[in-house]
């Protein structure tokens, strides 16, 4: 266990992984609401290697821009969207820092590749959880390992030594090692250092258990237990792409009973699998980290659907007669049945112990299995019941083959109670063999059909759910913009408002509308008018915090949730927000504008105590906005002076 002085005198030390120079800067100054962006892009014009990949970042796909820009500005700031530059700074930082390092044993590279496939994940299940803000998630979860590469930089010698005696710098018995060599693992000094980097106590509280779930003893549909979940879900969906091919399907299935916890479907994991697979790439991609070539998890419709290390399809049955695996220990054995089977026209395979059959199952998808049950003990029990836990494992015919079954009547039955379907006798004899397997040959077409049904129907329904998902989505979004719609932003209204009052947190809502956007349709036409639209939600989009929501409220108009903000804080934002859209430049065909927003905002408390009384009042606020000359923020209620906003000047960009 590390203490509190241990961990002093470690960071007094100065080696622990952290931030450093422009990026801790660029960090601290983020989180603050009053900073101006100008001083943001002043510090990372500080660091020209960072001020570089970040402009990589906004030229590339991941940036959307009409065209490639040459230095660091606002406009490439707001391109990429300030939460996912701080995002950004962070990876680049400590990436660049802990690239290498002494402990040879200690793979940099997997290390941060997979951190990054675990924040990713985390990123799109906080988004659909909504337990806590997706950049927030992000962060989490690549931070969440950040004890690994301490050790591995603090204790270099012996961390390598350690790696090398468990040969896995991800094993479960490493944090024993860990601990009887340094007296604490990875786990408790990663947490250290994210609770001095100022995360919240639930985010490390996760950290803290994540390998040891059964020790939190958090409540049941808990926000601490959701977290963890989450955590669990977004390391274990990283660790199964480094995994070999044949054993995602399998290793979906395992996941699938902790996604049901966060109400995440079959369907739904495998979409967001693929989802965190597309953004890895693409952040591999700028941070230069290898990735390896992951197949589409939505193309696992079966376990059998694998591929080899060379990416090549494996079809997951031998068309042309029967395929029929052998597990035995005994190489005699194994050579006898294989020559009987192959002359009566079957395709054999054989193991030698229950890993390489289950492997071989995943691979080939034998309809027969023949099992010796003699072989090491729990060896061919553990087989059959893997194998019938397996979707695919259910619709093979199981054999058992013994050597006398009066000498093994109790662990004949009990292997036909835990799912084998018949036996064989050593040695064979030709004869029987073949009258039995005629027998199970009628069984076997039966389970196929059985199969391939069960199949076409879950094939059915994964094309509904997806329908249906997308109808969901379509119903809740602004076709025009790609924003959540008005249905969506009162159903959200109601979430927040709800959590605010169960929190005692501050709750604030900002309705914006563009000023004189109908002369914009009358002088230019509809058509100039949508572009301007998109233009003016991608800026919003971008220029609100990571925990705010917006919404096209309708026409021009477009709403803002700001969750645990007050007032001081929600003008603080407004105020941004209005001088960023007043100076992004409109690109319209040949056409450049500027356009202006007048925004009216509400504080939820005593005197505004519903849903309806917030929008009543912010919208008050904009009307009072549009009345005083427009390009404002007004706050209400309206009538002091000092909750108005100046206007727009040239000099503030």
């Amino acid at each position: 266990m590390l203490t509190l002085s241990q961990f002093c005198d470690i960071k007094a030390s100065g080696s622990l992984p952290s931030p450093k120079g422009a990026a801790l800067k660029y960090i601290e100054l983020s989180q603050k609401e009053d900073t101006p962006l100008s001083e943001l892009i002043d510090v990372l014009c500080t660091d020209p290697a960072m001020a570089g990949r970040i402009l990589r970042l906004a030229n590339s796909a991941a940036g959307h821009r009409a065209r490639p820009a040459a230095g660091l500005t606002l406009s490439v700031l707001m391109s990429i969207g300030l939460q996912a530059v701080r995002q950004v700074v962070l990876c680049f930082s400590l990436i660049t820092e802990y690239r290498n390092g002494q402990c040879a044993n200690f793979n940099f590279d997997l290390f941060w590749s997979r951190s990054l496939a675990t924040g990713l994940a985390a990123k799109l299940l906080g988004a659909s959880t909504q337990v806590a803000p997706a950049a927030e998630m992000f962060i989490l979860g690549l931070l969440a390992d950040i004890g690994r590469l301490a050790l591995a930089t603090l204790n270099a010698p012996r961390y390598n030594e350690i790696l090398r005696e468990v040969d896995d710098m991800y094993a479960e018995l490493l944090a024993a090692w860990e601990n009887e060599s340094f007296g604490y693992d990875h786990v408790d000094i990663g947490v250290a250092m994210m609770r001095d980097w100022g995360l919240p106590k639930l985010f490390t509280d996760s950290v803290l258990y994540c390998e040891n779930p059964g020790q939190a003893g958090f409540e049941e549909g808990s926000r601490s237990a959701k977290l963890l979940a989450c955590l669990m879900l977004s390391q274990k969906l990283a660790s199964l792409c480094f995994q070999p091919e044949s054993t995602h399907a399998e290793g979906l299935i395992a996941l699938s009973p902790l996604a049901r916890t966060l109400d995440i479907d079959d369907v739904n994991l495998k979409l967001l699998g693929d989802q965190m697979l597309s953004e890895w790439k693409k952040w591999s991609s700028v941070l230069m980290l290898p990735v390896p070539d992951v197949s589409p998890f939505s193309a696992l419709t079966h376990p059998s659907q694998l591929t080899e290390g060379s990416g090549e399809l494996i079809q997951a049955k031998i068309l042309n007669g029967i395929d029929v695996l052998v597990v035995d220990d005994d190489p005699a054995s194994c050579l006898a049945l294989e020559n009987l089977l192959r002359k009566t026209g079957y395709q054999v395979s054989i193991a030698h112990n229950g890993r390489l059959a289950l492997e071989n199952v995943l691979r080939y998808a034998p309809q027969l299995v023949i099992i010796g049950l003699m072989m090491p003990h729990p060896d061919a029990m553990d087989l059959i019941r893997k194998l019938r836990k397996t979707q695919m494992g259910r619709y093979i015919y199981i054999y058992i083959s013994v050597p006398s079954v009066l000498d093994h009547p109790e662990a004949l039955q009990h292997a036909f109670d835990i799912g084998a379907d018949n036996f064989i006798t050593k040695p064979v004899d030709t004869d029987l063999l073949q009258a039995r397997l005629k027998v199970s040959m009628r069984a076997i077409h039966e389970r196929q059909q059985i199969k391939d049904a069960q199949e076409v129907l879950s094939q059915q329904y994964l094309d509904l759910s997806l329908a249906n998902q997308r109808a969901q989505e379509a119903s809740l979004t602004d076709m025009l913009t790609g924003l959540n719609n008005r249905r969506a932003a009162m159903q959200r209204l109601a979430q927040a408002w709800s959590d605010a009052e169960r929190g005692g947190k501050p709750f604030s809502l900002m309705i914006l509308d563009i000023d004189h956007f109908k002369a914009i349709n009358d002088g230019y036409g509809h058509e100039m008018g949508d572009v301007a639209l998109k233009q003016i939600a991608d800026t919003l989009r971008l220029a609100v915090r990571m925990q705010d929501m917006v919404f096209r409220y309708g026409g021009e108009e477009f709403l803002v949730l700001a969750p645990n903000t007050d007032t001081r804080k929600a003008l603080q934002l407004a105020e941004r927000i209005r001088l960023v859209i007043a100076g992004h430049v409109i690109l319209a065909s040949e056409h450049q504008f500027h356009l202006t927003v007048s925004i009216g905002l509400a504080e939820k408390g005593k005197d505004i105590c519903s849903v309806d009384a917030l929008l009543k009042a912010a919208d008050t606020a904009l009307y009072r906005a549009k009345e005083s000359g427009r390009n404002l923020v007004i706050s209400a209620p309206c009538a002091p002076e000092a909750m108005r906003s100046p206007a727009f000047r040239p000099g503030d960009i």
